[in-house]
């Protein structure tokens, strides 16, 4: 089973869907914006989904050919870094600014899912950006 996007609802195949939206939800809570970035080997798709909320779980076996990446904004990098590792996740580079101005993380969730989180840019960032 690969990853679905139906109506806006990204169908995302796990071996456990009670583990993956614990996670998920307790990180980013219910109404955060999410990206899901799905690829299979040397293809790709962006889909960007509402929020948190939009993403369904179901149980599945492990596909080797299948990479999910979920891009989500997050309030508190430092908080959400704790809350992954707390919740099964494993850190990949812990919070920090990135060269472009935001700061984030990199994780695998549970399922071994890459994870990137970023707090939303900082309006005096923005102003700079924009003269």
């Amino acid at each position: 089973m690969e990853v679905k996007i139906n109506n806006g609802v990204a169908t995302i195949p796990v071996a456990d869907p009670a583990k993956s939206r614990a996670f998920y939800s307790s990180l980013f809570g219910p109404r955060r914006r999410v990206w899901a970035r799905v690829a299979w080997r040397d293809k790709g798709d962006l889909w960007r989904i509402e929020d948190v909320s939009r993403l369904r779980f179901v149980r599945a076996p492990a596909n080797p050919r299948r990479a999910v990446e979920l891009s989500l904004e997050v309030p508190n990098s430092s908080a959400a870094w704790r809350a992954a590792l707390s919740r099964g996740g494993r850190g990949m580079t812990p919070p920090g600014m990135a060269p472009w101005g935001r700061r984030g993380f990199s994780a695998l969730d549970p399922d071994r899912f890459v994870v990137e989180a970023t707090e939303p840019e900082r309006p005096a960032l923005a102003r700079r950006r924009a003269s």
